[in-house]
């Protein structure tokens, strides 16, 4: 059967994998900035999403930072930068 992993172990493999995030984030950092550009720039959602993601974002992380997003780029990009800083 399928084993359930306990609460201490769950931690320590999401605390691996943000690492493991944090470190590819570093390495393409040039690609990421060229991206994140051409998504702060383009409309790819509306703006009643965008306002979901934010407030979900802001209560997810405690940080108001994200309500002042404009465009899913600079979601991305403020979330990134948790994960760059874990």
């Amino acid at each position: 059967g399928m084993k359930l992993l306990n609460p201490e172990t769950t931690a320590q493999y999401q605390l691996e994998e943000r690492t493991l995030i944090a470190k590819r984030l570093k390495r393409s950092r040039n690609r990421i900035n060229s991206l994140l550009g051409i998504m702060e720039n383009d409309v790819i959602s509306t703006t009643d999403k965008i306002a979901q993601l934010s407030d979900e974002l802001a209560t997810y992380y405690v940080d108001a930072a994200f309500k002042k997003a404009k465009t899913m780029g600079d979601l991305l990009r403020l979330s990134l930068s948790k994960v760059e800083k874990h």
